[in-house]
């Protein structure tokens, strides 16, 4: 994932040498201070760490990608130039699939449902055009987590793993995106997790590393 946050670096340059060879008198609309909201879709999933015991009829696969979605709020800081902040609060549905195969048949065994508030503070490079990049770290508060698991053909049941969670998680950032005149716009974005969810919990000896790609749409007022 490296490749990833160096990609996201190089766009981001870019973006700064194209903002400085413009005239003085164009001002990147992704620069202008103020308060938006946004709301989008995830693509979640998990590196590791799937749920499930492999037996004679039934073998578990690695976990796959889940889809969720994010709403919330953030404000853009201008810093200097090119440059701004902008810190958000979001809601997060996250997690991943599982599938297994019984006897030969495909099926989905777990669904881990991951919530969070999360708070990325994010350093943006915006040029004239309206294109940006942005950079950063994030905090993200966990509200629920629950797996479910099923059978072939039988409903599944729900279990809460809040008492073995983590009450927080950091990664990190890297997006691109575009905004226009207007205050609408779109990016999109790789969030990392940098932290095991259960690394410190004794009663849940699971490695769980977390990936989300978020596609967003957001109106500055």
């Amino acid at each position: 994932m490296k490749t990833v946050f160096t990609m996201a670096i190089a766009l981001c340059m870019g973006f700064s040498v194209a903002a400085q060879q413009t005239p003085s008198n164009r001002v990147a609309t992704s620069v202008k201070g103020g308060f938006g909201i946004k709301g989008g879709l995830n693509v979640a999933g998990t590196k590791s760490g799937g749920f499930g015991t492999n037996t004679n009829s039934i073998a578990f696969k690695d976990p796959s990608m889940k889809i969720g979605y994010h709403v919330g709020a953030f404000y853009t800081i201008p810093v200097s130039g090119i440059f701004s902040l902008q810190p958000e609060v979001l809601f997060s549905t996250e997690g991943s699939w599982q599938d297994a195969v019984e006897n030969g048949t495909s099926f989905n065994a777990n669904k881990l449902d991951m919530n969070y508030i999360q708070i990325p503070v994010l350093l943006k490079f915006s040029a004239a055009s309206g294109f940006y990049g942005e950079l950063g770290p994030q905090l993200g508060f966990i509200t629920k987590t629950e797996l479910t698991t099923s059978r072939l053909n039988l409903q599944g049941s729900a279990t809460s793993l809040d008492d073995f969670t983590a009450s927080t998680a950091w990664a990190g950032v890297a997006g691109i995106g575009y905004s226009f005149k207007s205050g609408l716009g779109f990016g999109a974005r790789y969030v990392m997790g940098l932290t095991n969810p259960w690394e410190n919990t004794m009663a849940m000896d699971v490695d769980l590393s977390t990936r989300t790609f978020a596609f967003s749409m957001h109106y500055r007022f």
